[in-house]
């Protein structure tokens, strides 16, 4: 792997086309070439032969970091000598300093990683590696994990011992006050209620509304101030009577109490009194016959 402005030796064929092999000793005769990212130029060092006994045709040359400081690097050329040929080699270069990495990879597998001053050297962990965590790490070391039984400390007593949702709960005495609520609208009300709103209690006699409601539906509705009535001052106060009360007269009503009804049989048909008669007899008396049939012609 070429680096890129990193100083490399690389290699490249001599080939003899007439002989169909490798061409020795021939680098005196070379003219060569190196093409950087397009343009060409002509390399610092010379050539030389890698081994011709066991290498024919193989020769060598050390780029310098400037000539390999492009992207892609060719070494070309051609020969002065008959039928010999050059075959070019292509470089492509990668970002990196060579030489630094192989000192780092030199010292992990030697010494380990050098770091700083304060730190001590030691090669680095790699997957699968156990860990120890330093005091740093203390309380994760002991942390509880998801789903562990947590014991509350004193500092939560009070929620420890809180109500849950749904649960009865019991007022303190006076825990509803003035100065939460207005006590004249709001409930529950104090026996000496100070509000402006009228309460209505049980009364002595234990009328609740619901039985004072039942004896006004079957109350008369009669009012005396509306419908005028006046009341004697000699006659004393008395609920006013309804609709099928029993009614007592007074003797003022005693001719009425003994009155005949219409159609009852009268006295004067099987006993009448002199009275009676005479008002018979005046009514015969005063009677216009002329209109009663048949008696017009008499």
């Amino acid at each position: 792997m070429a680096i890129k402005n990193q100083s490399i030796i690389i290699q490249f064929t001599a080939w003899d086309t007439a002989n169909n092999a490798g061409k020795t000793g021939d680098s005196a005769n070379f003219t060569l070439k190196l093409i950087q990212d397009g343009t060409a130029a002509t390399p610092t060092n010379s050539p030389s032969e890698v081994d011709a006994t066991n290498c024919p045709g193989v020769y060598k040359i050390t780029l310098t970091n400037d000539e390999m400081n492009y992207s892609t690097v060719t070494l070309a050329g051609k020969s002065s000598s008959t039928g010999i040929v050059i075959i070019p080699v292509h470089i492509v270069t990668e970002q990196g300093n060579l030489a630094t990495i192989a000192g780092y990879i030199d010292s992990v597998e030697s010494t380990g990683v050098v770091l700083a001053a304060t730190q001590g050297n030691y090669p680095p962990a790699k997957a699968g590696d156990a860990m120890t965590l330093t005091s740093a790490y203390d309380a994760a070391k002991t942390a509880a994990p998801t789903g562990a039984a947590m014991t509350l400390t004193s500092a939560y007593d009070a929620a420890k011992t809180a109500a849950q949702a749904g649960d009865a709960m019991a007022l303190v005495d006076d825990a509803i006050t003035a100065s939460k609520y207005d006590e004249s609208t709001a409930f529950p009300v104090k026996s000496a209620d100070t509000g402006s709103t009228a309460i209505a209690r049980t009364g002595a006699d234990s009328d609740t509304l619901e039985t004072l409601s039942d004896q006004i539906d079957g109350a008369s509705t009669f009012n005396p101030t509306s419908d005028a009535v006046t009341l004697a001052a000699l006659q004393g106060l008395y609920a006013p009577a309804k609709a099928g009360d029993a009614m007592t007269l007074t003797e003022a009503y005693d001719a009425a109490k003994t009155a005949a009804a219409a159609g009852a049989k009268m006295d004067i048909v099987d006993a009448p009194n002199a009275t009676g008669l005479a008002a018979i007899a005046d009514a015969f008396l005063k009677r216009d016959w002329t209109s009663v049939t048949g008696e017009a012609t008499r």
